[in-house]
């Protein structure tokens, strides 16, 4: 018995006719000229020499003196602790407030839902505004140094832990919440004995995890005077000692990677 012969469908460019491609094609490199041009910038100058090739050696061979790899070191362990101290205030004021953004603990009454749509709310808006904006901020505040870095890290933690510990905690199982509520247990027992135990290994990986991206968010907010690491980058890329620089990218390499494999490590043990 003959198959029946399969029909080969014909071949179009994506615009679905091939008259479109070309047109397509000038239209896109016009419209990369005209970005190009408001940079104000010749690609040829990269090639000059005492720039791309300085800039290139320097980067390759770190200044590994002792005063510098002191320095390093110090501010890579202030910049751990930035991190950790932003992370541990955002957790202790996020963790009560976040059962008040998960709607079945508020409830379905009017007062629940204003207060579900109040803590969201202001999650949402902690969350929107930049670590950096934040770090501007309090830079103007507290001064230069990492307690303005600290506090800027927690802030915007708040908003983004306050999401993330919210919805686990509306993605628990029923069957307990029901079983206490109907033993005559009250909000508070449902919390503790109900909700917590299904959702504490999740806010543990969470607070875990937003560390991990606040270990690299205190290098960034230190180039506006947080402290840490990132001041000391700030510092030497305004005197063009790129040198220095490397050793400090160097310390940041080993430092993100070093907890990147901890924190995996964390999360599978205690999820």
């Amino acid at each position: 018995m003959n198959e029946p012969e399969k029909k080969s469908l014909p071949l179009k460019p994506p615009g679905g006719t091939s008259y479109w491609l070309i047109p397509s094609i000038i239209v896109f490199i016009v419209v990369l000229y005209w970005s190009w041009s408001g940079m104000n910038y010749s690609f040829l100058d990269l090639f000059k020499p005492g720039k791309l090739t300085k800039l290139i050696y320097e980067l390759t061979h770190p200044d590994f003196s002792p005063s510098i790899r002191t320095r390093v070191v110090k501010d890579m362990i202030v910049t751990v602790q930035t991190a950790f101290l932003g992370t541990l205030l955002a957790v202790i004021i996020t963790f009560p407030l976040s059962f008040f953004a998960a709607f079945n603990v508020t409830g379905q009454g009017a007062a629940g839902r204003t207060v579900y749509f109040i803590f969201r709310t202001l999650f949402s808006l902690l969350r929107a505004i930049p670590s950096l904006i934040v770090a501007i901020y309090f830079v103007s505040v507290f001064g230069i140094g990492p307690f303005a870095g600290a506090m800027a890290l927690a802030f915007h933690s708040i908003g983004q832990l306050g999401k993330l510990f919210a919805e686990s905690i509306e993605q628990v199982e029923k069957g307990p919440i029901e079983a206490i509520t109907a033993l005559g247990g009250n909000k508070p027992k449902v919390v503790w004995y109900a909700i917590l135990p299904q959702v504490y290994p999740h806010l543990i990986a969470y607070s875990i995890f937003t560390w991990d991206i606040n270990i690299r968010m205190s290098m960034v907010i230190g180039l506006v005077g947080a402290g840490g690491i990132g001041l000391f980058i700030q510092e030497h890329m305004g005197l063009f000692q790129f040198e220095k620089v490397s050793t400090a990218l160097i310390a940041i390499l080993i430092v993100v990677l070093a907890f990147d494999l901890f924190s995996g490590w964390v999360r599978k043990k205690i999820i």
